[in-house]
């Protein structure tokens, strides 16, 4: 009887522990190796990769199911896209993962005819990171700025081609 008021008591400090653990949720770490890869003019899409950097702080690995970006040019809004697959984060650690993501781009090329030829524009690409769980959903959002030239990025476009 003893035993089993022992194992019991046991039971419900074991309960009380696992029910009070904390998750701790994935931290943006870096955003690095932006390139405009090509434009696709019959589909308007324009390909964008780079290296983003995620520290997952959980003692073990996790799944991130897709990255939504939006893309803006001197602030105004290019397009957005979504990943095709999602990504596995080792646990207790900061994983870089290539990114190549298609984002649809609505009158590129007109827009492109009204940014300044020989300056330099800010080109911003917002994103979410999605992490949907059995009992909630989860997004990270991030914000990266780069300068660029415009003249510069159309001709290495040109030349990727």
């Amino acid at each position: 009887m003893r035993n089993d008021v022992a194992h019991i008591i046991a039971m419900w400090i074991l309960a009380i522990l696992l029910c009070s653990c904390e998750v701790k949720y994935p931290e943006y770490a870096g955003l690095k190796n932006l390139e405009v890869q090509r434009f696709k003019p019959l589909t308007s899409e324009l390909v964008l990769s780079y290296d983003l950097g995620i520290y997952q702080v959980n003692p073990v690995p996790i799944k991130l199911d897709k990255i939504r970006s939006r893309i803006y040019f001197d602030d105004l809004y290019m397009g957005d896209g979504m990943t095709t697959h999602g990504l596995r984060l080792p646990p207790r650690d900061t994983a870089w993962v290539h990114i190549e993501q298609n984002l649809k781009v609505k009158n590129f090329l007109r827009n492109i005819k009204e940014l300044p030829r020989n300056g330099k524009i800010n080109f911003r690409l917002d994103s979410d990171i999605f992490l949907i769980g059995e009992r909630e959903n989860l997004s990270i959002p991030y914000s990266y700025v780069r300068e660029m030239s415009v003249e510069e990025e159309l001709q290495n476009l040109i030349l990727r081609r």
